[in-house]
């Protein structure tokens, strides 16, 4: 259901959701959702806690982001990415309104539940969790490098002795950091 033409906040009043699923998301404090695309991929945003979120499912997961801004020149402050099981490894592209509902709904209850310190630096696992930011597609090369204060080649090498996967776009931004044209 394409939903990017509504007026800002009223795309929830459009998705086809159970009595209970709308009800909490209604109650949510702080929360509106803006824009609701689907299928392939589905994706959402809108506002939480006072910050954007953006919401995008595809392929084998789902995820959930929390601060940043609209056109992504910000980079977001928190988020969460969970796997969606399915027999080709693309269901999560075809999420039904209440499933991404929910979704959004696990994110936001995992943001006001558990501690969020290993996104801020100074914590042990900060450097480790923005890498695992850039492989799962959360951070461009770009924020991470400017967030880490390292080399593109220093942040390859991290991924590689910490076993994180490249994500899939890696030597496209590689290129660019290293200022190679495109396909070079």
């Amino acid at each position: 259901m394409e939903n990017d033409d509504l007026p800002a906040g009223s795309a929830l009043a459009r998705l086809r959701l159970t009595q209970a699923t709308r009800y909490k998301l209604e109650s949510l404090r702080g929360f509106s959702l803006q824009t609701y695309s689907a299928p392939f991929p589905v994706q959402a945003e809108g506002a939480f806690d006072g910050q954007h979120f953006y919401f995008r499912a595809r392929g084998s997961y789902w995820r959930f982001e929390l601060g940043g801004n609209e056109d992504f020149s910000r980079p977001p402050t928190w988020w969460h990415v969970e796997d969606w099981p399915s027999d080709d490894g693309l269901g999560a592209g075809d999420l039904s309104d209440e499933e991404a509902a929910l979704c959004i709904l696990e994110a936001v209850d995992i943001y006001l539940t558990t501690d969020r310190a290993q996104f801020e630096r100074g914590h042990p696992d900060f450097e480790r969790t923005m890498l695992t930011g850039w492989s799962d597609g959360t951070l461009t090369l770009q924020h991470l490098l400017a967030i880490l204060g390292v080399r593109a080649d220093e942040v390859v090498q991290k991924m590689l002795t910490g076993g994180l996967e490249l994500p899939f776009t890696a030597d496209l931004e590689l290129n660019k950091a290293n200022g190679a044209a495109p396909g070079a």
